[in-house]
This record gives C-alpha cells, structure tokens and sequence, in this order.
C-alpha cells in the first residue's frame, strides 16, 4: 500500500472515530453515567482495529504491537490500568476539594496546569529502551504530593 494510502486511510479511521465520539457525547451522554466519557468509542476503536487487521491480513505487530494485539497486554498493562484508575480517582477528589475551598473552577485547572506542566512534561527520563517508562511513577508521586497538600489546607480550612 502506496504512503498516499495508507495516510488516507489513517484519515478515514480517524474521521470515524471522531463521529463515534461525537454521537457518543452528543446523544448517548455517556459523561452523565458511571461508565464514562470516551467508553463507547474506546471499545470501538478497538473493535475496530481488530477487524482492519484482519481485512488486511496484517498483524499486531505490523502496527507496532511488539507481541501481537493481545500478547502485550500482560501484568504490567494491567498494573498501568489500575495506577491511572487509582490516579483520576485522586484527582477527581483534589479538584472537587479544590472547588468547594476557592468556589470557582480555575483552582483545579490551575493544579491540573501545574502537575502536566512539572510532573509530566518537564522531567522526561530516557532509558535505555528510549523510552520514559518510568512516567506513571512520577505521575502517582506528584499527585499523592499534590492531593495530600490540597487535603491538609482543606482540612486547616475547616477548622
């Protein structure tokens, strides 16, 4: 397959995706249950892919996977998935207390700013493999920092 259509392709896929997302958010309101934003279009993204690989007679790792679609997913995906559950839920409790300490919302952008801004994106570390493998880490340590921070001002403002 030619560069041109392979990009174009991609397009496709991508265009797809975003009108999935759109009917998701727009009539399912799927931001309004206990599932979530973005369920739906994540399990047909993936479902997707599946079903591309397979009309294309490709593989996992023809896409980059580097032990096909579902070999990578092992102990530490799963460790990953369960460190960014435990993470939205901490920062889901610091920007509420956030909220209910200032009354306006800029409180918790601003922590939202400040955490990519420092934790994420200005300490990067490359290991060998090229990678920051060790990113959820600093993730969770900054805001464990930052959400026992936020706690204890709240509580001294209560008292």
């Amino acid at each position: 397959m030619s560069r041109i259509k392979r990009t174009m392709f991609c397009l496709i896929i991508f265009a797809i995706l975003i009108l999935v997302h759109g009917f998701e958010a727009i009539f399912l309101r799927m931001d309004e249950t206990i599932l979530g934003e973005n369920l739906i279009n994540k399990v047909f993204g993936i479902v997707m892919i599946i079903v591309i690989l397979k009309l294309m007679n490709m593989k996992g790792e023809d896409i980059g996977f580097k032990k096909g679609l579902f070999g990578s997913f092992g102990a530490k995906s799963i460790g990953l998935g369960v460190g960014y559950i435990i993470l939205a839920g901490m920062m889901g409790i610091k920007w509420g207390l956030l909220y209910k300490m200032t009354g306006i919302l800029y409180a918790g952008m601003a922590d939202h700013f400040f955490n990519n801004c420092i934790a994420t994106n200005l300490l990067h570390i490359t290991t060998e493999s090229g990678t920051d493998e060790m990113m959820i880490v600093r993730v969770m340590i900054a805001q464990l920092l930052s959400f026992i921070t936020v706690i204890i001002i709240s509580k001294i403002n209560t008292k």
